[in-house]
């Protein structure tokens, strides 16, 4: 049976995620390109058999298609703001919220500081 719960992506790499969109783009560039670069792709231009499509510039129909370049960068996930600087001005999201006082039985005491 299926398990519908399954999620595709989670075990990929940011990186690897970059290269199968850059390369399924490139790909869907040259079928969209007309017929020679249809055929190239499905393996039906023996020119083409064994090549990477994806690597070097190829001209079809009149239009030059190049492979992308990267989007991905290890450095592009980090924060642009780390919360470093937040926390020194006092309004980071990890500053510490207060926690309600208890008695010694563990009950949780009214807050008397909240105006009405």
């Amino acid at each position: 049976m299926f398990n519908s719960s399954f999620r595709i992506g989670f075990d990929i790499s940011c990186e690897d995620q970059d290269k199968i969109c850059s390369t399924a783009q490139t790909l869907l560039r040259i079928i969209c390109s007309g017929t020679p670069g249809h055929k190239a792709v499905l393996g039906l231009d023996p020119a083409f058999k064994g090549k990477d499509l994806t690597k070097d510039v190829h001209v079809w129909n009149g239009i030059a298609i190049s492979p992308l370049e990267s989007a991905y960068f290890p450095d592009c996930m980090k924060p642009l703001f780390p919360d470093e600087d937040m926390d020194a001005e006092g309004e980071g999201r990890d500053a510490e919220e207060p926690q309600p006082q208890t008695t010694e039985g563990g009950d949780v005491k009214p807050d008397t500081t909240s105006v009405s």
